[in-house]
């Protein structure tokens, strides 16, 4: 079989060497114009003219990480199968879309309120209650465009700062530690989980993982497979799909989910 993959990065190339030993070929499609992958084909395309040459070249394709333009997704979608599929994109680079997402699914968050403006980010934090974390509503990863408000004066500040047209203000969480689930949905519906990892992180970045983690509860390896399995039927999600949760006194709350491979999922210990 061969994968053509969207982006051309660290994780697609942890994708292709994991697929090598199966007999699949790979093909990166790169539109950054700096691919690092460092193996198999890449095709690099920034002005998006050798989509036609990529399709010809593979029987599927999935995408290495969730900041690539959805209607790239969408356009190869109606020629070959794309997995996960373009809805799944494009929730998971809203904060919004996701957070209404799990809330329609019945998965905890925190509680949350969208700003637009220096002033409704100062309201929002004034109706829910200072600490509470602000990010961009698009395009953020591991912490940037994130402020913390701890106080409603902070917002003029952490609206400059993030400097995005449109914020996820979320009150903080009180948790004990950081864990995450990975599941994979086959073609068929076919489900798998793997046991939890906890996971640690230094200045917004993942440093660490361990898993299965340390201490935990039955119930709490039960939950996480219960919503996770919500989002895979619902977006009839086929590949590898990660949800990061916060373990707290009372029971998990959803941060945000990964619609690829993931780093909390490489190994026991694993410095990123």
């Amino acid at each position: 079989m061969r994968i053509g993959v969207l982006g051309a990065g660290q994780l697609g190339r942890m994708l292709a060497l994991a697929g090598y030993p199966l007999a699949k070929t790979f093909v990166f499609y790169d539109m950054s114009g700096s691919p690092s992958a460092g193996l198999g084909e890449v095709i690099i395309d920034r002005e998006g003219q050798y989509l036609d040459d990529f399709l010809s070249r593979v029987d599927r394709v999935t995408y290495e990480f969730e900041h690539l333009p959805v209607e790239v997704a969408e356009k190869l979608a109606k020629q070959k199968p794309v997995h996960p599929s373009p809805r799944a994109l494009q929730i998971c680079q809203n904060r919004e879309a996701e957070k209404t997402l799990f809330g329609e699914l019945g998965i905890p968050t925190p509680q949350w309120k969208i700003a637009d403006s220096a002033e409704s980010l100062k309201a929002a934090a004034e109706s829910l209650g200072c600490p509470v974390v602000a990010k961009s509503n698009t395009e953020g990863y591991d912490g940037k465009g994130q402020a913390v408000l701890k106080s409603p004066e902070d917002a003029e500040e952490a609206w400059e700062s993030i400097g995005h047209p449109r914020l996820m203000v979320e009150k903080f969480v009180e948790f004990s530690r950081e864990v995450s689930i990975i599941a994979v949905r086959a073609e068929d519906g076919q489900l798998a989980f793997y046991p939890i990892s906890e996971n640690t992180h230094h200045e917004g970045i993942l440093r660490y993982s361990i898993a299965p983690a340390p201490k935990l509860e039955k119930h709490v390896q039960e939950d996480a497979e219960h919503y996770i399995k919500a989002l895979l039927n619902e977006l009839e999600y086929v590949g590898v799909l990660t949800l990061e949760l916060f373990e707290t006194a009372n029971g998990l709350v959803a941060n945000e989910m990964a619609p690829r491979v993931h780093n909390s999922g490489t190994g026991p210990s694993k410095a990123r």
